[in-house]
Protein backbone atom coordinates (compact mmCIF):
# COMPACT_ATOMS: atom_id res chain seq x y z
CA UNK A 1 0.00 0.00 0.00
CA UNK A 2 1.38 3.40 -0.98
CA UNK A 3 1.52 6.52 1.14
CA UNK A 4 -1.08 8.01 -1.23
CA UNK A 5 -3.53 5.22 -0.36
CA UNK A 6 -2.88 5.73 3.36
CA UNK A 7 -3.51 9.47 2.90
CA UNK A 8 -6.83 8.79 1.13
CA UNK A 9 -8.01 6.50 3.95
CA UNK A 10 -7.01 9.03 6.60
CA UNK A 11 -8.56 11.98 4.77
CA UNK A 12 -11.89 10.16 4.43
CA UNK A 13 -12.27 10.67 8.20
CA UNK A 14 -10.08 13.72 8.86
CA UNK A 15 -9.82 16.87 6.80
CA UNK A 16 -6.50 18.49 5.99
CA UNK A 17 -7.02 21.12 8.69
CA UNK A 18 -7.01 18.38 11.34
CA UNK A 19 -4.21 16.21 9.95
CA UNK A 20 -1.32 17.73 8.05
CA UNK A 21 0.81 15.55 5.79
CA UNK A 22 4.46 16.56 5.49
CA UNK A 23 5.59 15.55 1.98
CA UNK A 24 9.31 15.69 2.73
CA UNK A 25 9.25 13.36 5.73
CA UNK A 26 6.15 11.15 5.24
CA UNK A 27 4.90 12.30 8.61
CA UNK A 28 1.37 13.15 9.65
CA UNK A 29 0.95 16.01 12.10
CA UNK A 30 -2.00 15.93 14.49
CA UNK A 31 -3.01 18.29 17.28
CA UNK A 32 -2.56 17.05 20.83
CA UNK A 33 -6.34 17.33 21.32
CA UNK A 34 -6.99 14.83 18.50
CA UNK A 35 -4.01 12.55 19.19
CA UNK A 36 -5.79 9.73 21.05
CA UNK A 37 -8.72 9.60 18.62
CA UNK A 38 -6.37 9.63 15.60
CA UNK A 39 -4.13 6.86 16.95
CA UNK A 40 -7.23 4.81 17.79
CA UNK A 41 -8.47 5.29 14.20
CA UNK A 42 -5.11 4.11 12.80
CA UNK A 43 -5.18 1.03 15.01
CA UNK A 44 -8.83 0.06 14.50
CA UNK A 45 -9.32 0.91 10.83
CA UNK A 46 -9.44 -2.45 9.01
CA UNK A 47 -7.72 -1.04 5.91
CA UNK A 48 -4.75 0.17 7.95
CA UNK A 49 -4.62 -1.79 11.22
CA UNK A 50 -1.51 -0.26 12.79
CA UNK A 51 -1.34 -2.85 15.55
CA UNK A 52 2.19 -2.21 16.88
CA UNK A 53 3.61 0.89 18.54
CA UNK A 54 7.28 0.79 17.52
CA UNK A 55 8.57 3.90 19.20
CA UNK A 56 7.76 7.20 20.85
CA UNK A 57 10.46 9.81 20.71
CA UNK A 58 10.70 13.54 21.19
CA UNK A 59 12.72 16.55 20.09
CA UNK A 60 13.40 19.69 22.08
CA UNK A 61 13.05 22.93 20.10
CA UNK A 62 13.67 25.09 23.21
CA UNK A 63 10.23 26.76 22.92
CA UNK A 64 8.25 23.58 22.23
CA UNK A 65 8.51 19.81 21.82
CA UNK A 66 7.74 17.55 18.88
CA UNK A 67 6.67 14.06 19.93
CA UNK A 68 6.82 11.33 17.26
CA UNK A 69 4.93 8.03 17.26
CA UNK A 70 6.03 5.29 14.87
CA UNK A 71 3.33 2.69 14.21
CA UNK A 72 3.56 -0.58 12.28
CA UNK A 73 0.92 -2.79 10.72
CA UNK A 74 2.15 -6.37 10.75
CA UNK A 75 -0.58 -7.72 8.48
CA UNK A 76 -0.28 -4.87 5.93
CA UNK A 77 3.49 -4.44 6.33
CA UNK A 78 3.11 -0.66 6.72
CA UNK A 79 4.88 1.94 8.82
CA UNK A 80 3.63 5.41 9.62
CA UNK A 81 5.00 8.33 11.62
CA UNK A 82 2.67 10.74 13.32
CA UNK A 83 3.69 13.65 15.47
CA UNK A 84 2.26 16.38 17.59
CA UNK A 85 3.68 19.56 19.05
CA UNK A 86 3.26 20.85 22.59
CA UNK A 87 4.52 23.86 24.46
CA UNK A 88 6.88 23.41 27.40
CA UNK A 89 4.88 22.41 30.47
CA UNK A 90 1.89 21.05 28.54
CA UNK A 91 0.72 17.50 29.23
CA UNK A 92 0.03 14.91 26.52
CA UNK A 93 -2.64 12.23 26.73
CA UNK A 94 -1.26 8.75 27.35
CA UNK A 95 -1.96 6.08 24.76
CA UNK A 96 -1.24 3.18 27.12
CA UNK A 97 -4.93 2.23 26.89
CA UNK A 98 -4.38 1.58 23.14
CA UNK A 99 -0.88 0.10 23.21
CA UNK A 100 0.46 -1.47 26.40
CA UNK A 101 4.02 -0.94 25.11
CA UNK A 102 3.42 2.82 25.32
CA UNK A 103 3.88 2.57 29.08
CA UNK A 104 7.66 2.20 28.83
CA UNK A 105 8.05 4.51 25.82
CA UNK A 106 6.19 7.30 27.62
CA UNK A 107 8.23 6.73 30.77
CA UNK A 108 11.45 7.12 28.76
CA UNK A 109 10.21 10.35 27.15
CA UNK A 110 9.32 11.63 30.61
CA UNK A 111 12.67 10.55 32.08
CA UNK A 112 14.80 12.14 29.37
CA UNK A 113 12.70 15.21 28.42
CA UNK A 114 10.31 15.84 31.32
CA UNK A 115 7.16 15.52 29.16
CA UNK A 116 4.22 14.32 31.24
CA UNK A 117 1.44 12.04 30.02
CA UNK A 118 -2.06 12.34 31.49
CA UNK A 119 -3.61 9.09 32.78
CA UNK A 120 -0.34 7.18 32.56
CA UNK A 121 -0.53 4.24 35.01
CA UNK A 122 3.02 4.60 36.39
CA UNK A 123 4.82 7.74 35.20
CA UNK A 124 8.18 7.63 36.94
CA UNK A 125 11.80 7.49 35.86
CA UNK A 126 12.83 4.39 33.96
CA UNK A 127 16.51 4.96 33.07
CA UNK A 128 17.79 7.36 35.70
CA UNK A 129 17.65 7.13 39.50
CA UNK A 130 14.50 8.59 41.09
CA UNK A 131 16.43 11.41 42.74
CA UNK A 132 18.21 12.55 39.55
CA UNK A 133 17.89 16.28 38.95
CA UNK A 134 16.59 17.49 35.59
CA UNK A 135 16.03 15.88 32.22
CA UNK A 136 19.24 15.12 30.29
CA UNK A 137 18.00 15.44 26.70
CA UNK A 138 16.76 19.00 27.06
CA UNK A 139 18.91 21.44 25.12
CA UNK A 140 19.28 23.68 28.16
CA UNK A 141 20.12 20.82 30.57
CA UNK A 142 23.11 21.33 32.82
CA UNK A 143 24.66 18.24 34.33
CA UNK A 144 24.85 18.30 38.08
CA UNK A 145 28.39 18.48 39.40
CA UNK A 146 28.09 15.75 42.02
CA UNK A 147 25.62 12.91 42.49
CA UNK A 148 25.85 10.90 45.74
CA UNK A 149 29.45 12.02 46.30
CA UNK A 150 30.41 10.97 42.76
CA UNK A 151 31.80 13.60 40.40
CA UNK A 152 29.51 13.71 37.36
CA UNK A 153 31.09 16.41 35.19
CA UNK A 154 34.46 15.65 33.64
Amino acid sequence: MSIETIKKIIFTKYDENCVIFNENENNFKISKENLEEFVKFLKENSDLYFDVLVCITSLDYLDFFKIFYTLHSITKNLYINIYTEIQKGEILPSITWLYSSAEWHEREVYDMMGIKFANHPDLRRILLPNDWEGFPLLKNYETQDIYHNIKVKF
